[in-house]
């Protein structure tokens, strides 16, 4: 007798806020993605991830992390100094278990 199993894995896209300050006030200080607790216990991996100025300008990469419910993409800095309030822009990849991939395109809104 033959028995065939089949798994499915439901991963919803993230929750990726539009806007953050980086004030120290405790909130939305950070930029980061949010995923519901079912998808974190997934392996989903950050392929990549770039951030752009509005000029071109590289701010932040990231290649190859696992994602964590409390990863801090984002501080608001950019070589140690606080990045100037504006509009950023983003290019992101996601890996996922069944080695397909998300690729998704944003921007960000930095205040003060």
């Amino acid at each position: 007798m033959y028995s065939d199993k089949l798994h499915i894995i439901t991963i919803r896209e993230p929750y990726i806020p539009n806007a953050f300050s980086p004030n120290k006030d405790g909130i939305n200080d950070v930029f980061t993605f949010y995923f519901d607790r079912e998808s974190l216990t997934k392996e989903i991996i950050i392929q990549e991830f770039v951030l752009y100025d509005r000029w071109g300008n590289l701010i932040r990469s990231i290649t190859e992390q696992k994602m964590t419910e409390n990863l801090e993409i984002w501080d608001g800095k950019f070589k140690q100094k606080d990045a100037s309030p504006g509009l950023y822009f983003y290019n992101l990849t996601f890996l996922y278990p069944d080695f397909s991939t998300t690729t998704l395109k944003g921007e960000i809104t930095l205040t003060n």
